[in-house]
């Protein structure tokens, strides 16, 4: 027989709203029903609050590495293979075709009696291994000669939540997840990554926090270890819906912290929430040494802060574009980025320099960008590209001869790690963790932000200066293959989920 691999949506969290959301309107119709004698509507209500529960028989939840074989009556229907929530046809019947074989293969046959004594290892409570437990889900992980770490994961479930914004959202957190992703470790723990944002509107927003706040409390029993993921006080808000039940079932939980300024989260009027947050962590993940210092003089948390830094992009494609001259600005167009003093800077040398070019590539106050380079006189030499990923992002960075961030205040900008993967120099202030590693004239060029004069010299220097240039493009480099490799933070990441979980 043919397998048959199902792409059905994983539409489980959906339909298990719609059949509550059911019940609570057959309740309603019953106690409408009786209390206005509409017979009609009271028996609908009835029959419906008496055969509910069948669809919610078509609930299927896969976790990563498993597939589900479904027969209807009898007759194969199809397999599911991809981790995730689904809902089938109710009447829908998993079975598991090897139970019966001796693969042993991590407790997912021979009666779940190998599972059983994988559960014993790693609790160290006994389990007996009578029962005639069949289960139905299959593991498609590959069979190894040593392979206690994985049949481990496959007793205890999905070991890391990942709690983060969607992958759809722009910004430094979504960077980092998806830098992340790219990495053996999550595999290796079976990471989830559960989405509770996206910057769209209100109701979005709502319906996204919901949806995940519902996913997390269903995988929750499962795991051994959260990864919340948090920056302003938004977002800290939003986490101290997750951080009671992480603590009811006995979770580990580490908090990556990704705030740009310690004046607008642990030292603001919000500063409890933090530490509410920061007390009930096993570890607190922060962006540099400085950012190190800020958290425990705030808070005092001794080792439980670890520094690891954001990693550099892996997306660099083989694409090749012809250089021109332009200094690129990457990142959303606001204030506290400084895009108004890196146009203010080059219009003090657009005139020395009629055939370069400042192109902006984020979203943000665009108009209002604009509009300063025309009062300037340097629209013509002022670009304002968007928000870009993909290969307009690629081609953004590549075909640029210099990157500038004249940011005010960061973690640990993304913009300046995908600068460095690309191989630019990087003009850029001294906030966040760039003191952690910059050395001015040698790997990158400083001004303190809002000195629009030393921004002018530096982008003047680097202009006029090839010998330079090329100097600090090979830093950037090393930065990029050393220090801020990806594979290197992810190690360290994996390294602490294994120190978390033991």
């Amino acid at each position: 027989m043919k397998e048959k691999v199902l792409d059905n949506k994983k539409n489980g969290m959906g339909m298990m709203v719609l059949f509550i959301l059911l019940y609570a309107v057959a309740a309603v119709a019953v106690i409408f029903g009786a209390a206005f004698e509409q017979i009609p509507l009271m028996v609908i209500g009835i029959i419906w609050a008496s055969l509910g529960w069948i669809p919610f028989l078509g609930l299927k939840v896969l976790k990563p590495q498993e597939a589900l074989v479904l027969t209807l009556f009898g007759k194969y229907v199809g397999t599911l293979k991809n981790d995730g929530f689904y809902w089938v046809n109710p009447f829908c019947t998993a079975v598991n075709p090897a139970a019966k074989t001796k693969l042993n293969q991590s407790g997912d046959v021979d009666g779940g009696n190998a599972a059983k004594s994988v559960l014993t290892l790693a609790t160290g409570t006994s389990a007996s291994t009578s029962s005639t437990y069949v289960n139905k889900k299959i593991s498609l992980k590959i069979m190894t000669l040593n392979n206690n770490r994985q049949k481990i994961n496959d007793c205890l479930g999905n070991p890391v939540l990942v709690i983060a914004t969607s992958h759809k959202t722009r910004g430094g957190i979504t960077s980092v997840v998806n830098a992340h992703k790219k990495g053996k470790q999550w595999q290796e723990y079976h990471c989830k990554w559960i989405e509770t944002h996206i910057d769209k509107g209100a109701g979005w927003k709502i319906l996204y926090l919901i949806k995940g706040w519902l996913t997390f409390i269903c995988l929750l029993p499962f795991c051994n270890l959260v990864h919340i993921h948090m920056s302003e006080p938004p977002s800290a808000i939003r986490k101290c819906l997750f951080m009671p039940f992480v603590k009811l079932f006995g979770k580990k939980v580490i908090v990556h912290f990704h705030a740009f300024s310690p004046d607008t989260t642990i030292n603001s009027k919000h500063k409890g929430v933090y530490k509410y947050l920061f007390g009930k962590a096993d570890c607190v993940i922060v962006l540099s040494q400085l950012w190190k210092k800020y958290v425990n003089d705030a808070f005092d948390l001794g080792d439980k802060v670890r520094v690891v830094y954001n990693p550099c992009t892996s997306e660099v494609s083989d694409n090749t574009y012809q250089k021109k001259k332009q200094i690129l600005y990457a990142g959303t167009v606001n204030a506290r980025k400084g895009y108004a003093d890196m146009i203010k800077a080059f219009a003090k040398i657009a005139n020395k320099y009629p055939d370069w070019k400042i192109v902006f590539a984020g979203n943000g106050e665009v108009k209002q960008g604009e509009e300063l380079a025309k009062s300037l006189g340097i629209e013509s030499q002022t670009v304002f590209l968007g928000w870009v990923s993909g290969d307009a992002k690629d081609k953004a960075f590549k075909e640029s001869e210099i990157f500038c961030l004249p940011s005010y205040a960061e973690g640990f900008p993304m913009a300046v790690l995908d600068a460095w993967a690309y191989g630019l120099p990087v003009i850029t202030t001294p906030v966040g963790g760039i003191p952690d590693i910059a050395v001015d004239g040698e790997n990158m060029l400083l001004f303190n932000a809002g000195d629009i004069d030393k921004l002018a010299e530096n982008m003047q220097r680097l202009i006029d200066d090839n010998e330079l240039r090329n100097k600090i493009i090979k830093e950037s480099v090393n930065l990029a293959n050393t220090t801020f490799n990806i594979d290197t933070i992810n190690n360290q990441i994996g390294n602490l989920y294994q120190e978390m979980i033991g």
